[in-house]
């Protein structure tokens, strides 16, 4: 959506738009990080370390949308030792909306809340996921059921659930499956 808005809805320039929105968060990302361990009293070159962070070098590599969970969770950081309570709750809602794993980040932050008898806060987080349960319903209501591959669902992780309940078979010999198995066994163990 921000790369498409950035683009001014035209679709010729979204893809460039969404380049921009990557590092975008990178930038939040590393400025937040700066910006924690300046507040712990270290130095604002750990900023870098937000690079290292797998979601963001995964993000670089194939621009998926990680390294903007990634950035919103350093921002919640931020601003929750900062009790800015006001944008922590803006930042929930747009982690929400960035994937659907962003819905435990609010889940956990209001879990904190309750724990400390802070329930005023703790419904304020709760409610922040609501943007995120409009979009997904709008979604479902304007796209085909299922999806291309059987994953899309209206239940939040029910694609990886599914995937792991029914995995997808080897379309390789006997032998070949027997290996990767036997591999996959041995490197787990």
């Amino acid at each position: 959506l921000l790369a498409w808005l950035l683009a001014g809805g035209q679709d010729r320039f979204v893809d460039r738009a969404y380049l921009v929105v990557i590092w975008l968060s990178v930038f939040l990302g590393a400025l937040w990080t700066g910006l924690v361990a300046r507040q712990r009293g270290a130095h604002p070159a750990w900023s870098m370390a937000f690079l290292l962070v797998p979601a963001v070098i995964v993000s670089l590599d194939r621009l998926t949308v990680d390294v903007a969970l990634a950035a919103l969770t350093a921002g919640l950081v931020y601003f929750t030792e900062r009790r800015n309570w006001g944008a922590a709750v803006a930042l929930c809602s747009l982690a929400c909306l960035v994937r659907e794993s962003g819905l435990l980040i609010p889940a956990a932050l209001a879990a904190w809340c309750a724990m400390e008898r802070r329930w005023l806060r703790a419904a304020g987080l709760a409610l922040s996921v609501v943007p995120a349960l409009a979009w997904y319903r709008y979604v479902g209501l304007h796209t085909a059921p299922g999806g291309p591959d059987g994953l899309v669902s209206a239940i939040p992780f029910a694609g990886i659930v599914s995937a792991l309940v029914h995995p997808a078979p080897y379309h390789f010999s006997f032998a070949v499956n027997a290996l990767a198995d036997r591999k996959s066994t041995r490197l787990n163990s």
